[in-house]
């Protein structure tokens, strides 16, 4: 029997030869999907920066050349919040101010957070709820969505209903004129629909119990019931006269509440509170796949009714997961959609502290299989702080936060974990980190304006 031996090696030495060859050939896709480059040296190649140089520049994108307020007063190794505070002080200047009065005040200095999935749960907030909580007081988890699609997840409150129409902007189907404070309203599916909050420690104890609780909903009946039951109580009936965006309450040291609609369910119902009188409340706005702009769809009117009913000190806007591309440059038209959203939240809540926090580290594989942060991500952060520049509000670059941690990759590899394998979002622990973060950045931000304060009173 003859063997082929040089046979077999020529069609080996031909392989590798060609896939030696296939290293050099041009990016190209299939059916849409970018193929990876095949290098068969890559365990032993030197590993270059594969940092993209085709970046936008700060500089080229702000349109007015605003100041920032304590930008040379952060210390190293601090992600400091920069103000670019304009001539009618929409940036910190009224959260910090507030603060002072945080004791005495009739009324608890309320945050809301509105987000994407990367604060979906209560990820993120919760933590910054619990230390804000811990040096002001306060207690409760706030405000939450009637029906949630994360309800068994979120550790924070035990979140239970039944017998809803759940319709959010980012649904296909939904009536825009009906959108309320966190995109979202929800109808009657029965005679009998119903919302039930619990306390609970197992995240922290500030959100064990409330003083209060509120039910907002609008409705076009001279009059509107609803029944409560407080702790395991007989349901209670409680009636709101009056058309138009309306609330209910109850109050007392509650563990549990529960609110029902009975026979009377012609209204549109948007949220229910666990919160407290004094001290700090946090809420949670998030809406998976939400750029932020969604706002623009909500109605004026009913926005700014919410910012008389609902008083927030401080709203801190957290997107960019759902608008960064892999190769993004520009973002002219989330400059120009974010700009609007932000104009109207000034109108809406006039006397409101603004917030923008920038996207953070999102990461994919390059052409040879690399890990490297997105190149887009980079350029949507430079167009995030031109946005908060333009519109003079405040502005944290999470970004460069997570850079000054070791990456979105370094959260991954963490034992245990902080964040997911795709690596993009975050999970609890990740969620703790930064919101230590954001804390330390606050009261650092207070700290430099008391200073300031004291400075120009002398």
């Amino acid at each position: 029997m003859k063997n082929h031996y040089w046979g077999t090696f020529f069609i080996s030495a031909a392989l590798l030869v060609v896939l030696f060859l296939l290293y050099y050939l041009p990016p190209f896709e299939v059916f849409g999907h970018r193929m990876r480059r095949v290098d068969m040296m890559a365990d032993i190649r030197m590993k270059i920066d594969t940092v993209s140089t085709d970046t936008v520049s700060l500089d080229s994108l702000v349109k007015k050349k605003v100041k920032p307020e304590f930008v040379d007063t952060c210390k190293t190794g601090l992600t400091c919040i920069v103000d670019y505070s304009d001539s009618i002080q929409r940036g910190m200047k009224h959260f910090y101010q507030i603060l002072d009065s945080v004791n005495v005040l009739d009324r608890p200095v309320r945050i809301a957070v509105f987000g994407d999935s990367f604060i979906e749960g209560d990820i993120f907030t919760a933590d910054l709820r619990k230390l804000l909580q811990e040096k002001f007081g306060g207690c409760g988890v706030g405000y939450v969505n009637i029906t949630s699609n994360v309800a068994g997840f979120r550790p924070t409150v035990l979140h239970r209903f039944g017998g809803w129409v759940s319709r959010t902007a980012a649904d296909s189907i939904h009536d825009r004129k009906k959108l309320g404070l966190n995109s979202a309203y929800y109808l009657c599916n029965s005679k009998d629909a119903w919302v039930e909050l619990a306390g609970t420690s197992r995240y922290s104890a500030n959100t064990d119990s409330a003083d209060c609780s509120y039910f907002y909903f609008e409705s076009e009946q001279d009059s509107t019931d609803m029944y409560c039951s407080v702790n395991k109580a007989e349901p209670v009936l409680k009636k709101v006269s009056g058309k138009g965006l309306k609330r209910f309450k109850v109050s007392g040291n509650i563990h549990k509440v529960k609110w029902a609609t009975g026979d009377s369910c012609k209204a549109i119902y948007y949220g229910v509170t666990m919160e407290s009188n004094r001290g700090i409340v946090v809420d949670n706005m998030s809406l998976r796949g939400s750029g932020g702009y969604n706002m623009l769809a909500i109605p004026e009117q009913r926005l700014k009714n919410f910012g008389r009913m609902r008083e927030y000190d401080l709203i801190i806007l957290q997107y960019g997961l759902n608008v960064a591309t892999q190769n993004g440059k520009r973002y002219d038209k989330y400059y120009d959609a974010m700009s609007q959203a932000i104009e109207k939240l000034k109108r809406c809540f006039p006397e409101t502290s603004l917030l923008l926090v920038s996207v953070g580290d999102r990461m994919m594989k390059d052409d040879d299989g690399n890990l490297v942060t997105m190149p887009g991500v980079r350029n949507l952060v430079k167009y995030q702080e031109a946005i908060a520049a333009d519109n003079g509000i405040a502005f944290w670059n999470m970004y460069e936060l997570f850079k000054n941690l070791g990456g979105i990759e370094s959260f991954v590899n963490s034992k245990p974990p902080k964040a997911n394998l795709d690596y993009t979002h975050i999970n609890f622990r990740g969620g703790e980190r930064l919101a230590e973060c954001l804390f330390e950045s606050l009261m650092y931000g207070k700290d430099n304006f008391d200073r300031r304060r004291e400075y120009e009173a002398d």
